[in-house]
């Protein structure tokens, strides 16, 4: 009834297009009035990234995750991880650093660093937190960068090459995939999710299909990096769509007026935190 509402009185925006059709197949609603309008990203004024013959290596790749450690998160970067390890497998005479920039809760701090670990050709290092300032000079050291929603574009405004990964939740590992973030739907969504809601996101493959890609055409890294890049400025300046923000904000009629709280009350929540405590020892 809540989306109904702000769907008829232009109060509703999505930040990616598969929000709004997995609201509208969740809820069984239909919402023909709301807007997708994506986050407005702060591009730095930079060059893109140059690769020289020498990082145009076909025996060395330098792969970076930007993200945090978390439930929808963690299975991504793992699928990420078994894609290059079958990639090594393959190229008996390739060598892979998979640096991984993120923190996240104990437990899924301690999931990762369980099962992404070095082996062999495939060297893993943990880089932990890294603030904002300081990531354009760590993101440009690397071949290729692996990470989903507003991390994708940090990595594709630096002119690196980005594989825009599913977010999933392990029940759905096997449904994860990635694309160049080029080719990504605008609002930056997730296949896995857009598959349960009927629908079906183009060019999504497996993520070892898309690091064969450079592999056997290294020039690529160059191509995709700055198609990445335009892509980011294209799409997501906070200068085209901050105006958006604010037309779908002075455009609407909605009022919450004597509208019920959608919240449940004091009492209960504390009851069911207390009960979530209880029931994790």
């Amino acid at each position: 009834d809540l989306l109904r509402k702000l769907d008829t009185r232009s109060a509703n925006w999505f930040m990616s297009d598969l929000i709004k059709k997995y609201h509208e197949y969740y809820y069984d609603v239909e919402l023909p009035n709301s807007r997708v309008i994506p986050l407005p990203f702060d591009i730095p004024e930079i060059d893109a990234v140059g690769f020289d013959n020498a990082r145009k290596k076909r025996d060395m790749l330098k792969v970076l995750w930007l993200g945090r450690f978390t439930y929808f998160k963690n299975p991504s970067m793992k699928k990420t991880y078994e894609a290059l390890q079958r990639l090594v497998e393959k190229h008996k005479d390739l060598k892979v650093e998979f640096d991984l920039i993120g923190y996240g809760r104990e437990k899924y701090e301690k999931d990762i660093r369980k099962g992404v670990k070095t082996s062999g050709r495939l060297q893993v290092k943990y880089l932990g937190k890294i603030f904002p300032d300081k990531l354009p000079d760590v993101i440009s050291q690397y071949d290729v960068g692996v990470a989903m929603g507003t991390s994708a574009l940090h990595i594709g405004a630096m002119g690196i090459p980005t594989i825009h990964v599913d977010g999933s939740d392990e029940k759905h590992y096997k449904d994860i995939k990635g694309c160049w973030l080029h080719k990504e739907p605008v609002g930056l969504g997730s296949g896995v999710y857009e598959n349960i809601a009927g629908y079906k996101i183009n060019g999504r493959e497996d993520i070892k299909i898309l690091f064969e890609e450079i592999i056997a055409a290294p020039e690529l890294l160059e191509k995709y990096g700055v198609r990445d890049r335009n892509y980011v400025i294209e799409n997501y300046d906070e200068n085209k769509i901050m105006p958006q923000i604010i037309d779908a904000w002075t455009s609407s009629t909605f009022s919450p007026g004597d509208m019920e709280v959608y919240r449940h009350p004091p009492l209960k929540r504390f009851i069911r935190r207390t009960a979530k405590r209880i029931l994790r020892r």
